[in-house]
Formats: structure tokens, C-alpha cells, sequence
């Protein structure tokens, strides 16, 4: 490698060369024609040459770089000294200059230049290798930019660098091993790359080295042990690779160090026991540490920043973690952590956010936490606390968001949380609290999510001051609790910015507030499962960015067309996606529905009283996935249009009086997973196509279908959960091409069929439901049933079989 290296660095010498002598001569006779006089030296021909590579100067930064009357040491961005009598640049610095372009090879003839600082602009092409002829360049900057290529390793010969960033561009490759012959580098800066391969041993040996950030690219291996011979160290920064193996111990001796991090990589093994006492950021999150957290941790009494989470750490935390006063960020979350959260987290005082969620902690929320006054964040989500919540939490005047949901938390909410005035996030959610809402809940006005659905909360929740005039609050959860009473009519309008609307799953009655429709910015209303009467309000049309609208479960009524009027508003609702008015008391006749958002998904309106037939229309809404009307007074044929619906994947129409016959044009819905049509009156045969639906579910019982089974539907691998043909008039033998090995239930009792039961159907391992009673079934039960070791029923009654019964497997007679 290092032959190869030489041999590359001489050609590119003699190529250097070659150019200089014939820069020289053309440049001799040309520089008063470039630069007005004579006075245009090997610099400044550099620096047009530069310009020249520049295809775009948005900013008019180089804009005085070819005057007439500026000498170049006065262009923008140039820096010069004076050598043997001739001005010499020392340094170009075109920070942020919006430039665009490539980098001229010529930059090599400034051989004077110590700093080429090009950070922010949008420069591409590859690092002009031409650059290692520098031979007093001590800071190099081209960060930010477009660079692809590899990393020239002519940079790193007779290397004089003391800062070297090339972050964040496309560069690619390994870092060469030669960087260790920059003895000076004080400063490697690469991250936010495409480098990969292994971090080289040879860094080891920069000793003067203070800053080495490698982050944001696909390096692999482990860290190198040599890395603790950097004891000048004080910013490590290798998170965002792919880093494996363990932290080395090495790392122990970087005793001047004051940022780690190796975030987001694949480390193993144990949290570091001995590191820097100067320690200020540890970051060691979202790898597969394990073990306990050391309590030598805590002794790093400098530590602001404690960021382990997303790891296996295990057992508790320790309550020496009382010691770190000037801890400002807490991170211990995605862990297994269990066992109590000390009380001397009240010791943390310069504290800003706690973020412990996602573990198994235990016990109480301890009354210290109140100590906190300069908490910001508070996440002890998902976890399994116990306890009341402490009214000390009041004191915590400066806290802004509060996670506490998906605990085992009881009692009332404490009325101190009303002192919160700065909160602006609330979840409780998924807990065991009682009481009512407290009305100091209502002082909470910089509130923007109040999340307390599934508690055991009731009462009515009063008037203002309380939920109902937080005015800034745009996410509302209070469902699944016990709250009853009235919405008041105005919420609509002391809510104004209400987004998410969760109130489903209580006993609210009374009719649906018609201010609702002032919330303009509503695009997810869940109000199913309370007790609404009434009909359905007009306006919600003026709801654009409604995508969400559940009414189900409730009492409301439609009788006519006028009360239908809502439905026609609906049409206007650019964004709705999901429309469920499941188990209410609509009747009468559904209105046309082709114009409708062609973004409906969800079309379900099932368990009603809606009369009349299928529009056909809603064979235009292209986007529909789910269609649920089943369990209504439906008459007249299945349309014929469904079968455009290309991406329904549910198609629920029993429980009606649909007549006629089955569209063989169902086969077309080549995604669709569910069909339900049993319980209606329709007739002919079972259509041969739906053995081209990959349906799990298949039921076409209760109606007065004829003919035989098809053989392509008992070949319906995909099904699973239930194929169901029972109660209809079918003849025939069952064809023997069974291929269902995924169904658990098959039905197919009182029909007509006839012949004997086929072997195959003993392939059906996953079966606990087979019932092919009340049909004329003749000769043995087949010896394959005794291979069904899941079957939990079996009904072959009122047939005409004979012989022997399997063994090991119960029979219903």
C-alpha cells in the first residue's frame, strides 16, 4: 500500500510540474490581459483560476475579483503577508459565500497559504488532490459542502495540518492511514460522510489531538484500543456508525475528556466503570449495553448531559445519583430498568428533563421531584408506578411537559397541577386515577394536549374555568373514562384550535354540539360509544382537513333526507378518509355518495336501519379499503361496481335483503381479505372467481345459493380464520382439491351434498371447527380426521355415514 502510495504521489508530482511550467509561460504573456497590469503574479492567477471553476456566485462575493484597481490582497475573503518584497496569500476564507462549482487544482500555487476555509457553500467534485503540495497549510475547512470522491492522500504528506474538517459532504472510502503522519492535527473533523471500513489504529498516535468527531457515517469494527493514547483529547464523537464489540477500557485514560459520545451504533457489553472526571456529556444511548449502570458514574460531578437509553441496562438506578448537582439531562429511557426511582433525584436541582419512560420502574413517584423548580421535561411513561401523584408536583412552576401515562398510577389528579401554568403537554393516559377533573385544570392556558383517556375519571366535567376553556389546547383524550352530561354548545368556539377530538368510549348525552364546526382546524373527531341523541348536525362540510369522523355506537337518528343532510355536507371534506357511523338509529335511504373525497377509506355504516338499495356509485370511490353496511334493511342486487374497488380489502354486506346473485366480478378484488355475505337472500352459484381472492375470512352462509361447491374456493390458501357456506341449497360431492392448511373453522352443515367426505380435508392441520352436518353424506368418516389434533368440534351428524369411528379423536355423533 505505502509503494503504491509513493508511487501515485510522484506521478502527481511530475503532472504538478509539468502544469507550473506552462502556467508560468502562458501566464507571463496573458496577466495584462487577465488582470490589467503586470502586477498579476503566480497568487493571483491562482486565485482567478479559482473564480474561473465557479459556476455560481449568487451572492456577488467574488464580484471584485478581477477589478482593474484592486490589488488581490484586497479581494474578499484574501489574506496575504509580504515575502522577498511580493505579497503572498496566507489564507482564503469564504465562509457561507453561497459559491458553487468545483475546487481549481491551481489553489496548490498559493504556497504560501496556511488557511483554505470554504465552509457552507455548495462545492463539488472531488478534493483536488493537487492540495497536498501545501506544505504550510495548517487549516483546512471544506465542511458543509457537495464533495464526493475519497479523502486525497496526498493531504497528509509533509503534513502541516492542524485542523482538517471535511464534514458533512459525500466523501466516501477509507480515512487513510497516513493521517498519522500529521503530528500537529489538533482538530479531525469528517463526520456526516459516507467513510467506512475501520476507525485506524494510526490515530492512536496524534497525541495532540483535542477534537476527533467521526459521526454520521457507515465506519464498522470496534473501537480501537489505541484511542486511549489520545490524552489531549476533549470532544469524541464516533455516534451514527456501525460500531460493534465493546467500549475499551483505553477510553479510561482520556483524562482531559468532556464530550463522549457513541451514540447509535452496536456497542456491547457494560457501561464504561472509569472515565473522565472532566466528563461534562456522556452519550452512550441506542446500542446493546448491558448490566447495571456503574455508580462510579456518579461520581463525575461536572456531568450535565447522562444519556444511556436504549440499551439492556438492568437493575436499579442508583440513589448515589444525587451527587450529580449539576445534571441538566437525564436520559435512562428504552432499558430494563427496575426497582424504585431514588428519592435523591430531588438532589438534582439544575435538572431540565427526566426522561426515564420504557422501563420496568416500580414503587411511587417520589414527593422530592417537587424540588425541581428548573424541570422543563418530565417522561415516566410506560413504566409500572404506583401511587398517587404527588401534589408536590405543583412546584414545578417551569415544567412544560408531563408524561405520566401508561403506569398503575391511582387516586384524584392533585389540584396543584393547576399551578403548571407553563404546561403545555399533560398525559395521564392508561392509569387507574378517579375523581373528577379538577377545575384548577382550567388555569393550565398554554395547554396543547390534555391526554386523560382510560382512567376511571367521571362526574360532569363543570363549566369554565375547566377543560372546556383551555383556548390553546389542540389534541383532547379524555375517552374511556365515566364522564357523563352534556358537550357544552359553545366548545366549538372556546376550543378554537382543536385538532384531535377523543371523547368516545363515556356517557356524554344530548345532542352534538354544532359549534364543533367553528374548529376549523378539527381533522380527527372520535365520539363513538356515548350516548348522543338527536340528528346528525349540518356544517361539519366546512371541516377541510377532517380525515377521522366517528359517530358510532351512539343514538342518533336520520329518517328522511333532510336528516341525511349531513352525510351530503361530508362531500366536501377533502381529506376523509375514515367515516364510521356504526350502530346508531339512521333509516331511510342513503343518499347518492359519488361525491364524496375519492380519499374515502372506511365507508362503515352498519347496524342501522338504512332501507332501500346499494347506490351504485360507490363503485367510484377508489380509495375505499373497508365497506361495512351489514345489519341493515338493504334490498336489491350487489352492484356490479364494487368490483372497480381495487384496494377493498373488507366487503361486509350481510345481515340484509339483498336478492340476485353474486357478481363473478367479486374475483376481480385481488386484496380482499374479508367477505361477508351470509344471512341475505341472494341466489345462483358460487362464483368460481373468488378462488382469486385472498380472503381469510369467507362466509356466504344463510341464503339460497345453488349448485355445487367450487373446487376454487376449497383451494383458497390464505384462508385462515373462517370459510362458512352452511344453510344454503348446495348439492354435489365436495371436490377432493382441499388446499386450506391456515383455516381454523369450516362450515358447511345443512346443505344437500352428497358423496363421501374427501381425505383431504384431514390435511387441514389448523382446524378447531369442522362442522358438514345435515347434508347426505355417505360411507366412512375418513382416517385423516385422526390428524387433526387441534379440532376442538367436529359435527358430521344427520348424514349417512358408516363404518368405524377414527381413533384418537372424539366424534359429535
Amino acid at each position: 500500500m505505502e509503494h503504491s502510495e509513493q508511487r501515485f504521489t510522484f506521478a502527481t508530482a511530475f503532472v504538478f510540474l509539468f502544469l507550473l511550467i506552462l502556467l508560468s509561460q502562458v501566464g507571463s504573456s496573458s496577466s495584462q490581459v487577465v488582470n490589467g497590469s503586470v502586477g498579476c503574479n503566480t497568487d493571483c492567477l491562482a486565485l482567478l483560476s479559482f473564480k474561473a471553476l465557479i459556476s455560481d456566485d449568487r451572492l456577488g462575493v467574488l464580484g471584485n475579483w478581477d477589478s482593474h484597481s484592486l490589488h488581490f490582497c484586497r479581494w474578499r475573503g484574501v489574506s496575504c503577508v509580504s515575502h522577498g518584497g511580493q505579497q503572498r496569500v496566507t489564507a482564503l476564507d469564504l465562509d457561507s459565500a453561497g459559491l458553487a462549482g468545483k475546487i481549481s487544482p491551481s489553489i496548490s500555487n498559493l504556497t504560501f497559504l496556511q488557511k483554505l476555509h470554504l465552509p457552507d457553500n455548495q462545492l463539488q467534485g472531488p478534493i483536488p488532490e493537487q492540495l497536498g503540495f501545501l506544505s504550510h497549510l495548517r487549516h483546512l475547512n471544506l465542511s458543509f459542502n457537495l464533495l464526493g470522491g475519497s479523502i486525497p492522500v496526498s493531504l497528509f504528506q509533509s503534513c502541516s495540518l492542524r485542523n482538517l474538517s471535511l464534514n458533512y459532504n459525500s466523501l466516501h472510502g477509507m480515512i487513510p492511514r497516513r493521517i498519522s503522519q500529521c503530528s500537529q492535527l489538533q482538530l479531525v473533523g469528517l463526520a456526516g460522510n459516507r467513510l467506512e471500513g475501520e476507525i485506524p489504529r494510526e490515530l492512536g498516535v496524534l497525541s495532540k489531538l483535542s477534537v476527533l468527531s467521526l459521526q454520521n457515517n457507515s465506519f464498522t469494527g470496534s473501537i480501537p484500543p489505541e484511542i486511549g493514547n489520545l490524552t489531549s483529547l476533549i470532544q469524541l464523537h464516533l455516534l451514527d456508525n456501525q460500531l460493534t464489540s465493546s467500549i475499551p477500557a483505553s477510553i479510561a485514560s482520556l483524562t482531559s475528556l468532556v464530550e463522549l459520545d457513541l451514540s447509535n451504533n452496536k456497542l456491547e457489553q457494560g457501561v464504561p466503570s472509569n472515565l473522565s472526571s472532566n466528563l461534562e456529556f456522556l452519550d452512550l444511548a441506542n446500542n446493546t449495553l448491558e448490566g447495571a449502570i456503574p455508580v462510579s458514574l456518579t461520581s463525575l460531578s461536572s456531568l450535565k448531559i447522562l444519556s444511556l437509553w436504549g440499551n439492556r441496562l438492568t437493575g436499579s438506578i442508583p440513589k448515589e445519583i444525587g451527587r450529580l448537582v449539576n445534571l441538566r439531562a437525564l436520559a435512562l429511557h428504552e432499558n430494563k430498568l427496575d426497582g424504585s426511582i431514588p428519592q435523591q433525584i430531588g438532589n438534582l436541582v439544575s435538572m431540565r428533563g427526566i426522561y426515564l419512560h420504557e422501563n420496568r420502574l416500580t414503587g411511587s413517584i417520589p414527593a422530592q421531584i417537587g424540588n425541581l423548580v428548573n424541570l422543563r421535561i418530565l417522561d415516566l411513561a410506560r413504566n409500572n408506578l404506583s401511587g398517587s401523584i404527588p401534589p408536590e408536583v405543583g412546584n414545578l412552576s417551569n415544567l412544560l411537559e408531563a408524561y405520566l401515562d401508561n403506569n398503575q398510577l391511582s387516586g384524584i389528579i392533585p389540584t396543584e397541577i393547576g399551578s403548571l401554568v407553563n404546561l403545555t403537554l399533560l398525559s395521564l393516559i392508561q392509569n387507574n386515577l378517579v375523581g373528577s377533573i379538577p377545575a384548577t385544570i382550567g388555569n393550565l392556558t398554554s395547554l396543547t394536549f390534555l391526554g386523560l383517556a382510560l382512567n376511571n375519571l367521571g362526574g360532569v366535567i363543570p363549566p369554565p374555568p375547566s377543560v372546556w376553556n383551555l383556548s390553546s389546547v389542540t389534541t383532547l383524550e379524555i375517552q374511556s373514562n365515566h364522564f357523563h352530561g352534556s358537550i357544552p354548545p359553545y366548545i366549538g368556539l372556546t376550543l378554537p384550535l382543536l385538532e384531535t377530538l377523543h371523547i368516545n368510549g363515556n356517557r356524554f348525552s344530548g345532542s352534538l354540539p354544532v359549534s364543533l364546526c367553528n374548529a376549523s382546524n378539527l381533522n380527527d373527531i372520535q365520539l363513538y360509544e356515548n350516548n348522543f341523541t338527536g340528528t346528525i348536525p349540518r356544517g361539519f362540510g366546512s371541516l377541510q382537513n377532517v380525515f377521522h369522523f366517528d359517530l358510532s355506537y351512539n343514538q342518533l337518528e336520520a329518517r328522511d333526507s333532510e336528516d341525511w343532510g349531513f352525510l351530503y355536507d361530508l362531500t366536501n371534506c377533502s381529506s376523509l378518509r375514515f367515516l364510521q357511523l356504526t350502530g346508531n338509529n339512521l333509516g331511510g335511504e342513503l343518499p347518492q355518495l359519488a361525491n364524496f373525497s375519492k380519499t374515502l377509506e372506511w365507508f362503515e355504516i352498519n347496524d342501522n336501519h338504512i332501507a332501500g338499495s346499494i347506490p351504485s356509485e360507490i363503485g367510484s370511490l377508489f380509495s375505499l379499503s373497508s365497506i361495512r353496511l351489514n345489519s341493515n334493511l338493504l334490498t336489491g342486487t350487489i352492484p356490479e361496481s364494487l368490483s372497480n374497488l381495487s384496494k377493498l380489502q373488507v366487503l361486509d354486506l350481510s345481515g340484509n335483503f339483498l336478492t340476485g346473485e353474486i357478481p363473478a366480478t367479486i374475483g376481480n378484488l385481488t386484496v380482499l381479505l374479508e367477505l361477508n355475505l351470509h344471512s341475505n337472500q341472494l341466489q345462483g352459484f358460487i362464483p368460481t372467481g373468488l378462488g382469486k381472492c385472498p380472503v381469510q375470512l369467507l362466509d356466504l352462509s344463510f341464503n339460497k345459493l345453488t349448485g355445487t361447491v367450487p373446487k376454487e374456493i376449497l383451494s383458497i390458501t390464505t384462508l385462515a380464520r373462517l370459510l362458512n357456506v352452511s344453510q344454503n341449497s348446495l348439492v354435489g360431492s365436495v371436490p377432493s382439491e382441499v388446499d386450506m392448511r391456515n383455516l381454523v373453522k369450516f362450515d358447511m352443515s345443512g346443505n344437500r351434498l352428497s358423496g363421501m367426505i374427501p381425505s383431504s380435508l384431514g390435511q387441514c392441520q389448523q382446524l378447531e371447527y369442522l362442522s358438514m352436518a345435515g347434508n347426505d353424506f355417505e360411507g366412512p368418516v375418513p382416517q385423516s380426521f385422526s390428524q387433526l389434533k387441534g379440532l376442538q368440534s367436529l359435527d358430521l351428524s344427520r348424514n349417512n355415514l358408516s363404518g368405524h369411528i377414527p381413533e384418537e379423536k372424539t366424534l359429535v355423533s
